[in-house]
């Protein structure tokens, strides 16, 4: 059964529709659930193969969250927050992300790729009664994706050069902070082909829909 709010269907739905799904890989997380003793399900922003992603309102936060809130500036935005919830994962896997995620958070740079790069504010694991655990971090809302934008009016359509360039700077910025001030390389198994369905806007910036009325 989908990880959403109870329901009562015999169709596939979200991720029940994925290939190779399994339900004993998914934690299940219902709307007005509170995870780890500080996070409200409000609802499901999404799912994937390796994740469901929902909105929660933040009861109480941790000095992670606090400190990296006030770094990246984004501390008026932090009651809303989205938390991804991981499917079941191997120990190895799991440790990887914490550390690269560790790392992302603990740098101290000027460089201004660093704020385009959505930093985890905070990290867990649940831990279910068969022995699994579920890797889980929490993000800053962000806005629709690239492709989102080109179908605000309906039909695909090209997007406005300014608006394009837009994005190629805030990805090229990230990129390269990731590159040459952190040290992390964007491939295997931590990042997902860039590509516009999952090039997002941040929150804080809406000057994406002041471009396309």
């Amino acid at each position: 059964m989908a990880t959403s709010a109870t329901t009562s269907h015999s169709k596939p739905i979200e991720e029940e529709t994925l290939p190779d799904y399994d339900a004993e890989h998914f934690y299940p997380v219902h709307i007005g659930d509170t995870l780890n003793a500080r996070y409200s399900v409000l609802g499901k922003l999404g799912y994937g193969v390796t994740s469901t992603v929902w909105l929660r309102l933040h009861i109480r936060p941790s000095l992670l969250f606090l400190a990296v809130s006030m770094y990246c500036q984004i501390f008026r935005d932090s009651s809303y927050v989205a938390l991804k919830v991981y499917v079941r994962t191997s120990p190895d896997q799991a440790n990887l992300e914490e550390t690269v995620n560790r790392h992302l958070s603990g740098l101290s740079t000027s460089h201004p790729g660093c704020f385009n790069i959505r930093q985890s504010l905070d990290v867990f694991y649940l831990h279910r009664a068969n022995g699994f655990r579920h890797y889980c971090i929490v993000h800053e809302p962000l806005h629709a994706t690239m492709s989102q934008f080109q179908r605000l009016h309906g039909t695909a359509r090209p997007l406005p050069e300014v608006l394009v360039k837009y994005f190629m700077q805030y990805l090229l910025q990230g990129l390269d902070f990731l590159h040459t001030e952190a040290s992390v390389a964007h491939c295997g198994s931590l990042f997902r082909p860039i590509s516009s369905g999952n090039l997002r806007s941040p929150e804080r910036h809406d000057s994406c829909w002041k471009i396309l009325g």
